[in-house]
């Protein structure tokens, strides 16, 4: 396959003729047309900025082709350049060769974005857009592990739950949602979409079953109903009458 040509190019401060940018292009038209974008020039970046004073004085930047290089040399040579006119002196965020792969904001920048986001909410639309996007996913055990370790310790303000409450009054719980929780309560986790307490090991099942944050490992089993059934024996062991058990659905 034959390679594309791609340019590598410079923005060019019209008011004193330094290049304050570098980066490449196949279509040198479109990428310029892209740099001067209201939309994109709406992310907050020292780019941006910069072309946004540009604007309001009523000039733009000039781009400035510097050289033609075939695809697989565009990383090297937009690093190269970089280097040669000092990324001190221009506006990229990196040092080029990967996008903004690897780039990292500074404490002070950290503190800016932090300021600006404290007290924004998100309107209606932008929730159920949120919503929507984030409906049918499947978090990963060690995405929960991470949210459990970030969550640890916090302390939720009288007027949080107060909104949460509120949030939550008049709500109907599914039967499926009111078993989850009372599953939890329980202190067990459903670990198998089928039974409660019973997972798969390899050429195995697994039985555990919680009580006061004690874990009980009941073994591995041949056949997950016979994991099931162990899993409703101990259940019954622990919690009595209040026990609940999985319904065994097939011959063991």
């Amino acid at each position: 396959m034959k390679n594309k040509n791609i340019f590598i190019y410079g923005l060019v401060d019209p008011r004193n003729n330094k290049v304050k940018y570098i980066g490449w292009t196949i279509n040198t038209k479109n990428r310029y047309k892209k740099h001067l974008s209201p939309y994109r020039l709406k992310k907050n970046s020292h780019k941006n900025n910069w072309i946004k004073q540009l604007l309001s004085l009523g000039l733009s930047p000039v781009m400035k082709i510097i050289e033609m290089v075939s695809d697989d040399e565009k990383f090297d040579r937009e690093k190269y350049w970089i280097s040669f006119y000092g990324r001190e002196n221009l506006t990229n965020s990196t040092d080029g060769g990967d996008g903004a792969l690897g780039h990292r904001h500074s404490k002070k920048s950290k503190e800016k974005m932090s300021i600006v986001h404290t007290g924004h909410r998100h309107s209606q639309e932008t929730k159920n857009k949120i919503a929507k996007a984030n409906k049918g996913k499947i978090v990963s055990d060690s995405t929960r592990e991470k949210l459990r370790k970030a969550n640890k310790g916090k302390i939720i303000s009288d007027s949080t739950r107060e909104k949460l409450r509120k949030a939550n009054k008049g709500m109907i719980l599914s039967e499926e949602s009111k078993k989850i929780i009372t599953i939890k309560k329980q202190g067990v986790k459903r670990i198998n979409n089928k039974y409660v307490g019973v997972r798969k090991k390899v050429h195995k099942w697994e039985a555990r079953i919680t009580k006061n944050k004690v874990d009980y490992f009941l073994g591995y089993f041949d056949t997950e109903e016979r994991a099931a059934l162990e899993y409703n024996k101990k259940a019954i062991e622990l919690y009595g009458e209040n026990a609940k058990v999985n319904i065994i659905e097939s011959k063991l």
